[in-house]
């Protein structure tokens, strides 16, 4: 969709009222206005600017409003200013999520009769790693300066009753957790990683992201994420869980999700579960065209492979088609106890 530079002329008056108090912050790439996230007409051109707003606002900020268009976590200049490659420390920068604050895509934007019109198929909200704006295949070397993560969601709380921690409505592409940044933490979660952290995923597409495990999401030490009406697509991992992984005391819950032509090098490729400290609930997903090494003896499930001890998996109304792996091409159970429907 092509858009037009919002201004503040009168005839895109409506772009330049705010649309609500300061409790919510604007992003658009196209605005030209003051930059300060205030309204529509002067929405940060930058997502990483809303959020520090927001992380520092002593609460008064609870929502992040993003325009169609594409966000990236770092900025590539030419040398010697910020230059991306598979050393640099931009590659270490992601979007942060933020405790009490939800960051919501898919708004129309300045440019827009309604720019509060949200609708994230038509206005495609894209999170992306390919800090050079330069990826032409998966692997491909043209991903050495990508974003090691694109999303973080370290140490986000949960609440009973309210999602705190909430990323809606965005696609999220081009992480490559390739192990170059010098921490065991850079190997895991290409598109999001969470390490005690309990975010709220909603609606969102994890496309086109690699990393050693967990391509897609990485939950990791007593991480709990819930993660609803979500796609993962052509991620890949060398070793586990090419759309999602979970281990060390974490506990996923997913609901009517898609796992699409997910790989994996060892085990999961779709989704991998290495343990767990309580119920897991995968419900009302689908699982199609996904691989887990085949040339493995040990290793499969193709769709999903559930690893660990004393923990119940239930898996309800879920749909497994076309998966491959050398033990369980849609489902493999090892050491753990489990339903399904």
């Amino acid at each position: 969709m092509n858009r037009i530079p919002c201004t503040c002329a009168v005839t895109l008056l409506s772009c330049c009222l705010s649309a609500s108090a300061q409790p919510v912050l604007y992003v658009d790439t196209d605005a030209t206005g003051a930059n300060d996230g205030s309204n529509w007409c002067n929405a940060y051109n930058e997502l990483f600017s809303a959020i520090n707003n927001a992380e520092f606002s002593g609460g008064d900020v609870t929502e992040i409003w993003v325009a169609e268009g594409t966000y990236r976590p770092a900025v590539c200049l030419p040398p010697p200013f910020h230059p991306c490659d598979a050393q640099s420390p931009q590659r270490s920068l992601s979007f942060r999520l933020v405790n009490d604050v939800a960051i919501k895509g898919g708004y129309a934007g300045c440019a827009e009769p309604d720019p509060d019109a949200r609708d994230i198929d038509l206005h495609l909200t894209i999170l992306s790693g390919d800090l050079e704006e330069n990826d032409v295949g998966i692997p491909d070397p043209t991903r050495d300066e990508n974003s090691i993560h694109v999303v973080t969601a370290h140490g986000t709380e949960a609440d009973p009753i309210l999602p705190t921690a909430v990323l809606d409505g965005f696609t999220i592409t081009g992480g490559n957790a390739d192990g170059t940044g010098g921490f065991p933490q850079d190997e895991t979660g290409g598109g999001l990683q969470n390490l005690r952290g309990s975010p709220t995923v909603i609606s969102c597409t994890f496309e086109k992201n690699t990393a050693l495990a967990g391509a897609g999401i990485l939950c990791e030490v007593d991480s709990h994420a819930s993660v609803i009406n979500c796609v993962f697509r052509d991620n890949i991992a060398t070793d586990d869980g090419g759309g999602m992984l979970t281990f060390k005391g974490s506990v996923p819950e997913l609901t009517n999700c898609r796992f699409e032509r997910n790989r994996a090098g060892r085990a999961g490729g779709g989704l991998c579960v290495l343990s767990s400290p309580g119920d897991i609930t995968i419900s009302g997903c689908d699982f199609t065209n996904n691989v887990a090494n085949t040339s493995s003896s040990s290793n499969g499930g193709g769709g999903v492979a559930l690893h660990g001890i004393d923990y119940t998996a239930n898996v309800t109304d879920c749909d497994f088609r076309r998966n491959a792996g050398n033990r369980g091409g849609g489902l493999q159970i090892g050491s753990t106890n489990g339903s399904s429907s």
